[in-house]
């Protein structure tokens, strides 16, 4: 039994992918950047934090970015980056999910749902 399945069986970029294999990690991802601003949520964060490794783990071994397209082996790459993207989230989700106190950002304008949205795409 093998943890991942085989490259070949990887499936294209989808609506059917994208609905059911990206977005699923990438809400969990916004959902607990914004539960990190929010006081008192540390162990609903905990909570949401394996369903999201999973989404991620997920996302990372049933898509193939470069299937389809004109020179496959050279655009491999491509998956290269997915891979990174999705490790870069899991660490970052990890780091969250363990925050006791909730993050402040500095000259914020009150609105949480942005400042979640500026916390998930800043490196």
């Amino acid at each position: 039994m093998y943890w991942t399945q085989d490259a070949s069986t990887r499936g294209l970029l989808t609506p059917t992918t994208v609905t059911f294999d990206l977005l699923p990690a990438l809400v969990l991802y916004y959902v607990i950047a914004l539960l990190v601003l929010i006081p008192d949520t540390m162990f609903l964060r905990l909570a949401l934090l394996p369903v999201n490794l999973y989404a991620l783990f997920r996302m990372s071994t049933k898509i193939d970015l470069a299937k389809g397209l004109a020179d496959e082996q050279r655009l491999a790459y491509f998956n290269h980056a997915l891979i990174l993207a999705t490790v870069t989230i899991a660490i970052r989700v990890s780091i969250w999910a363990f925050q006791r106190t909730p993050y402040k950002r500095i000259n914020s304008k009150g609105n949480v749902a942005f400042d979640a949205a500026d916390l998930t795409t800043e490196m």
